[in-house]
């Protein structure tokens, strides 16, 4: 299946399925749930924890205090979709990702993450122990992840609500978050692929502005923020 490599004793590679833009809209055959403005992930959950990026790069070593994850999910093994992200005054906070994103070495980012913890938001389960629920309907992966998932300091559930994208986004827009995900609640998951079934409301801004410079991605990413003036 695309999406899908044959690389691991248990578990396989997944490629997360992706969203394409819209402009915001009510639906009752979608739930919508916040965009979160993080990395997007998964954890390969076993005896251990293997946290990748969506191009399969190796997080874990990066985001130490997430390496417990599989102790709070049930059903293993298992694979979760979802976001890293780093709240600063209680909001998400791209640059302190970034910061944490940017260290090498275990002793470097151990210290790093006691200003910035970071905190794995699932939102889909791809697999449990009884093998893939990803032709499943998003509704019924949504049961399975509640089921599966205690939640704590550095696992937590996405929240969503049904129907009301319109009055969802402006609300999400006015707390300065990025955005939200529409998704079709009979929607399989379709690994590396990007499709109508989710659907992406982002709160865009223009201005003129002169780029200045720039600062290298990281979890696969070349780059990763640029420097402007205006």
């Amino acid at each position: 299946m695309r999406g899908i490599i044959r690389d691991e004793k248990n578990l396989p590679l997944v490629r997360p399925m992706l969203a394409v833009s819209s402009l915001p809209f009510d639906s009752g055959e979608h739930l919508f749930e916040i965009k979160w403005d993080g990395y997007r992930s998964l954890a390969y959950l076993d005896n251990h924890t293997v946290i990748r990026s969506r191009n399969l790069v190796d997080l874990t070593e990066k985001f130490p205090e997430l390496a417990g994850l599989h102790r709070r999910v049930k059903k293993l093994p298992a694979i979760l979709d979802g976001e890293i992200v780093v709240f600063e005054d209680g909001k998400p906070s791209f640059t302190g990702l970034q910061a944490r994103g940017r260290r090498d070495g275990i002793k470097r980012t151990d210290r790093a993450f006691a200003g910035r913890p970071a905190v794995f938001i699932a939102f889909d389960v791809l697999y449990t122990d009884s093998g893939s629920v990803m032709e499943k309907s998003l509704e019924e992966r949504k049961v399975i992840l509640e089921d599966m998932v205690e939640q704590a300091d550095e696992l937590v559930l996405s929240r969503f609500i049904y129907a009301e994208g319109l009055a969802y986004y402006d609300a999400c827009v006015r707390e300065g978050l990025e955005g939200v995900i529409a998704k079709r609640l009979d929607s399989v998951y379709l690994p590396g692929r990007r499709s109508n079934s989710w659907q992406k409301f982002k709160d865009t801004r223009e201005a003129d502005l002169v780029i200045c410079g720039y600062q290298r991605g990281a979890g696969g990413r070349l780059l990763g923020s640029l420097l402007l003036g205006g």
